[in-house]
Parts: C-alpha cells; structure tokens; sequence
C-alpha cells in the first residue's frame, strides 16, 4: 500500500471534526442547556444565577472547552474554584449540576435490592 500524506485532507478533516465538536458542545447547551453525554449523567448547563445559559455564553463555553480539556489549568480550576467549575465554566460564567429532569436519580433496582439484602440502607453518607 501506498500510504502518503495529504496536507489538504488531513486540514479539510480537522476543520470538519472541529467544526462538528464545536456545533455539539454549542447547539445542545444553547437549546437544552446540555448534550447528549450530559443528559445521560443528569448535568446540566446554567448560568451563573442558575437560569438556562444563553447561546453567546454557550458559544464561549464551547469555544474554550478544548483548551480547557488539554491545559492543566483548566482542569486544577475545578479542584480550586469553590464552586469547581473548570476554565470553560468560568469563562461563559456558567456552572454545571445535576437534573435528572422526571426521572428519579436512583441506583438500578438489583444494586438497591443487594445494597438493601446486605443492610446497607441509608446511601446519604
């Protein structure tokens, strides 16, 4: 086989994947105030007074969750912030928490049965 490099391709797909990370970090957050990932974990997107997070600061949270993801700062800032939020967080002023929405936030039922058989009954810590 003949595997040579093609600058243009490997640029046009990096725009592509850019672009596409880009518009599922931006759209989700702007509409729903989370992605698909975060709607699987319960998160959510707020702003800082904890009402839905306008698309400009989605945008900014969308724009610097990259450098946020790679830098060592941006990551140490959720161990330092009192609220731990990451650099994206307090760039687009927004902070994430749980919202399971209608659904309960609750343990699969056969890990509460087996939890329950082996008297562990109170999971509040």
């Amino acid at each position: 086989a003949d595997l040579q490099w093609d600058w243009r391709a490997g640029v046009l797909g990096l725009v592509a994947f850019s672009a596409w990370a880009f518009l599922y970090a931006w759209v989700g957050v702007a509409i729903s105030g989370r992605t698909v990932g975060m709607s699987v974990l319960g998160i959510k997107v707020v702003d800082n007074s904890g009402t839905p997070v306008s698309p400009g600061h989605a945008a900014i949270r969308a724009v610097v969750l990259p450098l946020s993801i790679v830098s060592v700062v941006g990551m140490l800032s959720v161990v330092f912030d009192a609220k731990q939020r990451a650099l994206h967080d307090l760039a687009a002023k927004t902070a994430v928490v749980y919202d399971w929405g209608d659904r309960p936030a609750e343990l699969p039922t056969p890990l509460s049965q087996w939890l329950t058989d082996h008297g562990v009954n109170d999971m509040s810590g």
